[in-house]
């Protein structure tokens, strides 16, 4: 069975101003030396914000034809790192 944590102001500002400057919690986590659990649910005690994931810019072109380049070949390098990159 875990034992309590005995959580200080120290570790409490920790976990408030770490979550602030967008850290994860498994970062967190590590920090104050816990569960990735536990430090979610106090910082969910402390009412630390809750952290949005950076909005992905969206590329001027979806393809290469829209691009204004030529399709590649089958077989390209490029293609098949993609591929593989896409399969895992």
């Amino acid at each position: 069975m875990p034992i309590a944590r005995d959580w200080t102001a120290e570790l409490d500002q920790a976990v408030r101003d770490m979550r602030a400057a967008g850290a994860t919690w498994d970062r967190i986590a590590r920090r104050v030396g816990c569960s990735r659990w536990a430090a979610s649910k106090r910082g969910e005690v402390l009412g630390a914000e809750k952290v949005q994931a950076p909005a992905c810019e969206t590329p001027a072109a979806w393809s290469r034809e829209e691009a204004g380049a030529e399709p590649l070949p089958p077989f390209h390098p490029i293609a098949a790192a993609v591929l593989a990159q896409v399969t895992r």
